[in-house]
């Protein structure tokens, strides 16, 4: 087993010092981006070009009732959040490499892949929640019911968001 705080004192890796570091530590072979990454970020890319393809024709066309009923608009923040998700996804796998700054920065852990991840599943969440209250409750979901879960995720997520950007290490 490895003593973690021996990596405390280590000055940030880059390039093939990363790359032979980690295969040592976790006794993995860590390739460099080749073809198989690429492959992967298209077809993800293709995927979400043809969601944003259908989202756009619901919008079009939201005014036919049983698009109305699908909560398009939560639809569309999972899908953004999604989106986002997946871009922090790239960088935190390394399918993508980032250089300079933006290597060592918390925008692409806390910002985009934990908060996107967070906000899908809680819109995920709150759309249970919605058919929850309509086909169960046989209550409205207009008003308190709604706004509630929603600002209530809003101020759980900033602040589990905040407290991991400003927290050293």
């Amino acid at each position: 087993m490895i003593d973690l705080h021996v990596l405390d004192g280590l000055s940030p890796l880059h390039g093939e010092e990363r790359i032979a570091f980690l295969e040592k530590l976790t006794n993995i072979n860590v390739a460099a981006i080749d073809g198989s990454d690429l492959a992967t970020i298209i077809a993800v890319a293709v995927l979400y070009l043809l969601t944003f393809i259908f989202m756009c024709y619901v919008w079009y066309n939201h005014d036919y009732q049983p698009i109305r009923a699908k909560t398009v608009k939560l639809c569309t923040i999972m899908y953004v959040a999604g989106l986002m998700w997946m871009v922090g996804d790239f960088q935190m796998n390394g399918l993508v490499e980032l250089t300079g700054a933006w290597k060592s920065c918390r925008v692409w852990v806390v910002w985009v892949r934990i908060l996107s991840s967070y906000i899908y599943s809680g819109m995920l969440m709150i759309r249970f929640y919605a058919l929850e209250r309509i086909f169960n409750q046989s209550k409205p979901y207009k008003g308190r019911a709604m706004y509630i879960p929603a600002i209530c995720l809003v101020v759980v997520l900033l602040a589990y968001c905040l407290s991991c950007q400003f927290v050293e290490g």
